[in-house]
C-alpha cells in the first residue's frame, strides 16, 4: 500500500521540479494512488475526472501535458474478445522514487 506522506512528498517534488499546474497535479495524484505504488495502473479518464473533481477534457489535457513532460506513458488497451472495444488506458509513471 502506498504511504500517504510518501505520496505527498513525491507529488510535491514533481510539482516543484516541473512547474505542474493544479489540473496536472490532481491527475498525477489520482494515477499515483491508483497504481498503489507500483507505478502502473489501468483507469478510465472518467474515473480520474471523478476522483479529482475535474472535467474529462481537463484530465485529458493534464495527461497530454504529463506525457509531454516525460512523467507518464499512456497505452491504449482493448478487450481481447471484442476487436474495437476500448478498455481503460494503462498508465505508467516515470517519476522516480
Amino acid at each position: 500500500m502506498l504511504d500517504k506522506d510518501k505520496a505527498v512528498e513525491i507529488i510535491e517534488r514533481i510539482r516543484t521540479k516541473h512547474g505542474l499546474k493544479i489540473h496536472e497535479v490532481t491527475a498525477l495524484a489520482v494515477i499515483l494512488f491508483a497504481s498503489d505504488g507500483t507505478g502502473e495502473c489501468s483507469i478510465t479518464v472518467g474515473d480520474i475526472a471523478e476522483l479529482c473533481g475535474r472535467s474529462k477534457s481537463s484530465v485529458r489535457r493534464a495527461i497530454r501535458s504529463l506525457e509531454e513532460k516525460g512523467l507518464l506513458i499512456r497505452e491504449e488497451q482493448y478487450y481481447e474478445d471484442e476487436e474495437n472495444a476500448r478498455a481503460p488506458n494503462k498508465y505508467t509513471l516515470r517519476i522516480g522514487g
